[in-house]
């Protein structure tokens, strides 16, 4: 994956989560992190995980419990507050100027 079209945080409403990174992909990496997601989902650990890494440092390996479709998805692994804001920014969301984080082009 190369660029997101957008990433957010947001505390989770369902409660359980501290916090939840949204990711917006555009639509050529959509298909692929569809088709990757659809190749672990359902394997044992570890191998049911993905790692987001970006340069040598793994940001997230989050499990894939079914195969991801669509342009947008959810990272809920149990983060906190600064860990989500960590990994969103490093995603390339923006500084918020209140408790949300959003890149260009996402949408609250």
């Amino acid at each position: 994956m190369r660029q997101l079209d957008g990433v957010r945080t947001f505390e989770d409403a369902r409660g359980g989560r501290d916090r939840i990174v949204e990711v917006t992909f555009n639509s050529q990496d959509s298909a692929q992190f569809s088709d990757l997601t659809g190749q672990v989902a359902g394997q044992p650990q570890p191998r049911n995980e993905i790692a987001v890494v970006m340069g040598n440092r793994m940001l997230a390996n989050p499990v894939i419990m079914q195969r991801l479709a669509g342009r947008t998805i959810q990272i809920a692994t149990h983060l906190t507050t600064a860990q989500a804001r960590i990994l969103a920014e490093a995603l390339g969301a923006r500084r918020p100027h209140d408790d949300e984080h959003s890149a260009p082009g996402s949408r609250p």
